[in-house]
């Protein structure tokens, strides 16, 4: 590959929830960082919105998606 990373964001507002979306690429030296992060932002969407959000995260070969729903 050519070595470009590629980033997507998406943001849609309703009038009871927020959507969040955002796929990146990354790099094998990138990959083996991951982890402590992605705990530190669910113990603080748990503080901040309890139950009232949706997380999903797939990671695939070379490509990071989050998903992020915030009920309001």
């Amino acid at each position: 590959k050519n070595g470009l990373l590629k980033i997507n964001i998406g943001l849609k507002c309703y009038h009871n929830a927020i959507n969040f979306q955002i796929e990146n690429t990354y790099s094998e030296s990138q990959k083996k960082d991951k982890g402590i992060g992605l705990k530190n932002i669910q113990k603080r969407l748990n503080l901040l919105y309890h139950n009232n959000f949706n997380l999903k995260i797939d990671i695939t070969d070379h490509v990071f998606k989050v998903h992020l729903k915030l009920n309001l």
